[in-house]
């Protein structure tokens, strides 16, 4: 007989200083990691910035973070700062009376507000939403041919 593997524990959740300290570092890391490879930036120097942000997470916290589960909560903090903003451009653009309600920021998804593009979070000023242009589209079929 086999013995059923042992269930894996979860790991503590990341508490306000790691994700504060997650989201300084990679603030100050931003343009190592998302510039496109290059004589003055290559993979060494994305992972040695990877490894100073692991470094200060871990210098906050006791849980003893990985490099997997510091990408993985920058991933969720983005995305979680991104949906609140979009959330807060769409209700200061609506129509009507009433106060816009809007979401606030808490400070580590403020800090890397300031990493993320604007056009994210608000779209292409200007733009053609090919999408939209796509459903109002109507065929000319000249059936007296």
């Amino acid at each position: 007989m086999t013995t059923p593997a042992p269930k894996k524990s979860r790991r503590p959740y990341f508490n306000e200083e790691e994700s504060v300290a997650l989201s300084t570092a990679y603030n100050s890391e931003h343009k190592i990691l998302v510039g496109a490879h290059s004589s003055s930036v290559n993979n060494a120097l994305k992972q040695a910035a990877w490894a100073r942000i692991l470094d200060s997470v871990n210098a906050v916290g006791t849980n003893n973070r990985d490099i997997k589960e510091v990408k993985e909560k920058l991933k969720n903090l983005k995305k979680t700062a991104k949906g609140k903003i979009s959330n807060n451009n769409r209700e200061l653009k609506k129509t009507g009376g009433g106060q816009a309600q809007l979401q606030t920021l808490n400070f580590a998804e403020d800090v890397l507000s300031q990493t993320i593009s604007t056009t994210c979070t608000t779209g292409i000023s200007g733009g053609i939403d090919v999408y939209e242009s796509v459903l109002n589209f109507t065929p000319k079929i000249d059936f007296n041919k």
